[in-house]
Parts: C-alpha cells; structure tokens; sequence
C-alpha cells in the first residue's frame, strides 16, 4: 500500500510540471492592452519540446505579487546574462496565442 502511495504521489508530480527548461533568456515581451494585457512571454535560447513558443506569465493563473516576483527576476536575469530554469505547465492555454505556450510555474536562476 505504501507503494502505490508513493508511486501515485511520483505520477502526479512528474504531471504537475510538464516542462523543464534551462537556457539564457533571448525575448520578453509585456503586454499592455487587449486580450494579453498585463501578460508577459518570455523565449528561451533553447527551445523546449513541451512549450515550444515559450513560457507565459498572466494574471489568469498568478497573483500580482508573484507576477511581480517572477518578472524582476527575468528581468536581473536577462541584463545579466544568466541562465534560468523554467518549470512550465503545459496544460494552462494562454490567452494572447494559438500558439503553444507554457504557463511558469516556477522560475530560478541555477
């Protein structure tokens, strides 16, 4: 039983982050109107299988603290040419595209 409670609890986390990706960030874009507005998307040097358009942050599915959290560190990230590691979930559609693209889930810098 023991088991089948951790394989579950295995099943359900590898499912909670559909996507991982690591790469300098070559694009962020802020929108201020329309369907997007307030969304950020943001392109990863290194395109990922799962969200291969990029990631996007948006108050649909984030507070505005954690938006802003997110974003200050893409933004230190980005003027200083790190790296991130970006935990997308693939099953949260944004709203600004038809394209594919990830909701972050988690962001840091390695």
């Amino acid at each position: 039983m023991k088991k089948a409670i951790i394989l579950a609890i295995s099943l359900i986390s590898a499912n909670a982050f559909a996507d991982k990706n690591t790469g300098k960030i070559a694009t962020i874009h802020t929108y201020s109107y329309g369907i997007a507005a307030g969304d950020t998307i943001v392109g990863l040097t290194r395109a990922s299988g799962g969200c291969p358009n990029g990631y996007f942050l948006s108050s649909s599915y984030a507070s505005e603290d954690a938006k802003k959290a997110i974003l200050s560190k893409l933004l230190f990230a980005k003027a200083q040419g790190l790296e991130v590691k970006i935990d997308g979930k693939e099953d949260l559609k944004w709203a600004g595209s038809t394209a594919k693209y990830c909701t972050i889930y988690n962001l840091s810098i390695p």
